[in-house]
């Protein structure tokens, strides 16, 4: 249980059939929230939210160089590992984290996620939201390139200031099949004005 990955996930309750030993709760920040007979419940304190800005980002070149940054001493409170080409990402990320940042959810829905960022410094947008082809960014009406974070994640780079994040998954076969459809649609329709 004392992986980042625990917290990387937000998972925010464990639960074991029996007591977890005193160091176990104590390396993994877990507080013993409910016991029942045979179950035992832990809240895990440091668990992230979905959504969460970092201020340090490590790129890495490909998959297996990520994960082996996270199975490192990787924090996913404050930094993050991004798969991209160096020049891509605006560099240095490093920065302490400001009290009055953060990140609120406007609204979350299948295939598209409304965020307002508020920042003080350059940052870069981290979450738990699975990266997938076919997402697409937008901060503050301009679109922007979706980093593959943290091994299987999305984020992106947000510069100082308060800006909506929109993220919109329009994967690449809808337009595809709608074309097909559409030609074989105009196809039928011809077939049957010569019949």
């Amino acid at each position: 249980m004392n992986s980042p990955l625990v917290d990387l996930l937000g998972i925010r309750y464990i639960i074991t059939p029996s007591p977890l030993l005193p160091e176990q709760i104590t390396k993994s920040n877990l507080v013993q929230a409910a016991v029942f007979p045979g179950t035992y419940i832990y809240e895990n304190t440091s668990a992230l939210p979905r959504f969460w800005l970092v201020h340090h980002v490590k790129v890495a070149a490909n998959l297996p160089e990520a994960l082996s940054v996270i199975r490192g001493n990787f924090n996913p409170a404050c930094e993050a590992v991004a798969e991209s080409e160096a020049i891509d990402l605006p560099q240095p990320v490093h920065h302490l984290s400001q009290p009055d940042e953060g990140v609120r959810v406007l609204e979350y829905r299948r295939g598209e996620i409304h965020l307002r960022i508020h920042t003080a410094t350059q940052s870069f947008l981290a979450s738990s939201e699975a990266y997938y082809p076919g997402w697409k960014a937008i901060v503050d009406g301009k679109k922007t390139p979706i980093r593959i974070t943290n091994a299987a994640f999305m984020g992106v780079t947000v510069p100082p200031g308060t800006y909506e994040v929109t993220f919109l998954f329009r994967p690449p076969i809808v337009p595809a099949s709608a074309t097909i459809s559409g030609i074989f649609a105009v196809m039928l329709a011809a077939i049957s004005m010569t019949m």
